[in-house]
């Protein structure tokens, strides 16, 4: 029998990483037979490495100071928490080169994000009137294409990560086909971004996130937006767009 303390526990280590593996695959098969939509939940502590095993898994993290952290830790975000909204480039959204300003693309952010919660039956507006405020603490862009004047932009948001105090959304930006009658025309990828906000209270003191909040984040939309192809093909006759080059 081995006495010194420091050897049994490397010894024991192998076997204890053995039995999270297990568990871990276990979650990991649970969360792939649930029903698709669902509140799927794993346990984080059983994960560890493993968790790369599991393919587009979002994970609410929790606190690691300590505290209790809220119910909603351990929940994968379900694939509903998006949405996707249409928005138009005006003329002084550009810039000297004829460019959608590498700025508004921040409000556009803005714009889905608040579409986000509205059609989630609770408008950020409400939210503040309790008292509630949630700043941009962090921001993140790629940029890979540029947009120009009269492009329709297709704005994606999704709900990319929670803590007890924090809120992270995730963007992706396309410039959709100018007709849909082009055969194998995809969307072009114009930007993809990020953006952390914090919950504060009006003194501007950090405050743990409520849970119906929380709640809400995680529901799917109550009033989905109208038809994004009405949208992006009724301005033109026939589905086709103007000339990029002859707009004024």
């Amino acid at each position: 029998m081995c006495t010194n303390p420091a050897r049994r526990a490397g010894a024991l280590a192998p076997r204890r990483e053995s039995r999270r593996l297990l568990a871990a695959a276990f979650f990991i098969v649970h969360a792939h037979h649930a029903p698709s939509g669902s509140d799927r939940v794993l346990c984080l502590q059983h994960l560890g490495p493993a968790r790369a095993l599991l393919p587009g898994a979002r994970l609410v993290t929790g606190p690691r100071n300590g505290r209790r952290p809220g119910s909603h830790v351990g929940r994968v975000i379900p694939d509903h928490c998006i949405t996707q909204i249409l928005e138009r480039v005006g003329v002084a959204e550009t810039d000297m080169m004829g460019i959608v300003h590498h700025k508004n693309y921040v409000a556009y952010f803005e714009k889905g994000r608040l579409e986000y919660m509205r059609r989630r039956g609770v408008p950020y507006k409400d939210v503040v009137g309790r008292g509630i405020h949630m700043p941009v603490v962090e921001l993140n862009i790629r940029y890979k294409k540029p947009a120009h004047f009269d492009d329709v932009l297709s704005v994606e948001t999704r709900l990319g990560a929670l803590t007890r105090v924090t809120v992270r959304f995730d963007y992706t930006i396309r410039r959709p086909p100018l007709a849909p009658t082009v055969s194998g025309a995809e969307p072009e990828l114009l930007l993809e971004g990020q953006i952390l906000l914090a919950c504060v209270d009006e003194k501007h003191r950090p405050r743990a996130l409520p849970e119906d909040i929380v709640s809400i984040l995680f529901l799917p939309e109550a009033s989905p937006g109208e038809d994004l192809s009405s949208q992006l093909y009724s301005p033109h006759e026939g589905g086709a767009a103007p000339d990029r080059a002859s707009a004024k």
